[in-house]
């Protein structure tokens, strides 16, 4: 059951600012809102790192980078599989370098990771793909424009 929106959540050109019930964020060139709801927990979960990570793949879809780390259970293994599903990348941590080898494990097993990182290689390894990423969409934009 969705319960009314508990949290107004508004980009600005101040940066991150919380008031009350409003969360804003800061996004240079965007008019863009969203609501944080409460609602039930997903695979006991809650929050969930599925529900994220779905919602992200929904907006960005092939420009969505996904990363999921260390971590108990199964939450993010869906969210990283809908991740992939709409042409994303997907991180997970390897688990030499994990405490808990469980979340990126499932994520891992199940097929839902492109490649797996030591976490010492984590920041290189995020700017490479987003780096890809932009030259992919970048690529796209000036062949629409021909």
């Amino acid at each position: 059951r969705t319960q009314r929106p508990t949290r107004k959540t508004e980009f600005t050109e101040q940066g991150l600012l919380g008031r009350g019930k409003h969360l804003y964020l800061r996004r240079t060139g965007s008019n863009v809102t969203a609501e944080v709801r409460d609602c039930e927990p997903v695979s006991r979960h809650k929050p969930s790192v599925d529900v994220m990570m779905n919602c992200a793949a929904k907006i960005f879809e092939d420009r969505c980078l996904g990363v999921v780390m260390t971590g108990m259970g199964r939450d993010g293994a869906d969210g990283c599989g809908a991740i992939r599903l709409r042409g994303g990348y997907v991180l997970g941590q390897d688990e030499s370098s994990s405490d808990v080898y469980g979340m990126n494990k499932v994520a891992f097993t199940e097929g839902h990771v492109d490649r797996q990182f030591s976490l010492d290689r984590l920041p290189e390894l995020l700017t490479r793909q987003a780096n890809n990423m932009f030259a992919r969409d970048s690529a796209r934009r000036l062949e629409a424009t021909k």
